[in-house]
């Protein structure tokens, strides 16, 4: 549940960098997931000025792993005609890297209770899958009133024709 969650962020992250987002609107939404998680964890400002380099450390190394997955995902673009130990290496480096990010959560989550209460830190995971749902509707929202003006504006450019 934890990995699908943290995917599922980098796959937002990635999905609004690709969708040619500029580094100010990317600012914009760490904003607000700063906010929000703020809110979701109830954190007060010392909590806050502790939770956040941790997290912010650990989202990095994610995001490098992803990163690297998607690296390699594309050199080896035909999996089916791999060799035998060519398929053996890329499956050792994806349970490698599986494995070092289960780690990698289980180390957050024990630095966070060094600073944050447990009931603190069992909401994060739920923040973080709530956070995602939020920016993805609001990325569904923003998609379809764009989509909804260029249809009236196409329209418009047709009846001035």
């Amino acid at each position: 549940m934890i990995i699908k969650n943290l995917l599922s962020i980098l796959f937002i992250f990635s999905a609004i960098s690709c969708f040619g987002q500029t580094k100010e609107q990317l600012e914009k939404i760490k904003s607000f997931k700063v906010a929000y998680f703020t809110e979701e964890l109830s954190l007060s400002t010392d909590e806050a000025a502790e939770f956040w380099p941790i997290y912010n450390k650990f989202e990095e190394a994610q995001i490098q792993m992803w990163r690297s997955m998607r690296k390699r995902a594309e050199e080896t673009s035909e999996l089916k005609t791999l060799s035998e130990s060519e398929a053996k290496k890329q499956l050792d480096s994806y349970i490698e890297e599986r494995t070092n990010e289960h780690e990698r959560t289980m180390k957050l989550y024990r630095e966070l209770l060094k600073i944050l209460p447990a009931n603190k830190v069992l909401l994060l995971p739920r923040a973080e899958e709530n956070f995602r749902r939020k920016l993805m509707r609001l990325h569904r929202e923003q998609r379809s009133s764009e989509s909804h003006s260029n249809v009236i504006s196409k329209k418009d450019n047709k009846s001035t024709v």
